[in-house]
């Protein structure tokens, strides 16, 4: 496969992880959902910074493609991105057959942060969070990156890993067990592939 293809079918699975579950929220919208929250959840205080580190989470889907080796090996390339597929088409059926939705506060104040959560939940709803794909999707690059990266590097990526994780608790996009079930995924499909 050439540079430039892989590039394109990269594009294509990143589009997919990062926009495809809204799909799947429209044909949610209406159905009754279930309620995964914790006496736990109610103790998580809201913090609009992290909405920050919970935006991390789309540089680093697409960070894989920069490790070495990734995009000259046809193997190597083929395995990482089956790697992010899996934890989709897993998680889809889930999100269809057991759906969830967060319960999203109110936002106080008119900081950037404010404004950046205020704007995110308008795009997303709230649907599909169990279990946690910026989780799961997450802690699959720190893994592929302890294999892939130099040690300060792949560091890095595991901190950002637990970054975005803490923060969609935080900026209250998932559920406390969300975050378990995700990192099961992401460590589950670095197992796999």
């Amino acid at each position: 496969m050439s540079v430039p293809f892989k590039l394109m079918l990269a594009a294509l699975v990143l589009t997919l992880l990062t926009t495809g579950f809204f799909g799947l929220d429209n044909l949610l919208r209406g159905k009754k959902t279930r309620d995964v929250s914790t006496r736990f959840d109610a103790k998580i205080p809201l913090r609009p910074r992290w909405i920050w580190a919970y935006l991390l989470y789309y540089p680093m889907c697409a960070a894989p493609l920069f490790f070495p080796g990734v995009l000259t090996d046809d193997r190597l390339f083929l395995r990482v991105l089956a790697g992010l597929l899996v934890q989709f088409f897993v998680a889809w059926p889930v999100f269809y057959f057991f759906p969830t939705r967060m319960a999203q506060p109110a936002i106080p104040g008119d900081s950037p942060s404010a404004r950046a959560l205020r704007g995110l939940y308008k795009v997303d709803a709230g649907y599909n969070v169990f279990p946690s794909l910026h989780v799961a999707n997450s802690v699959y690059v720190a893994c592929v990156s302890v294999q892939l990266v130099p040690a300060p590097w792949s560091a890095a990526f595991v901190a950002a890993a637990i970054l975005i994780s803490a923060s969609t608790v935080l900026v209250k996009q998932h559920y406390f067990l969300d975050v378990p079930a995700g990192l099961a995924l992401g460590i589950g499909a670095y197992l796999v592939f």
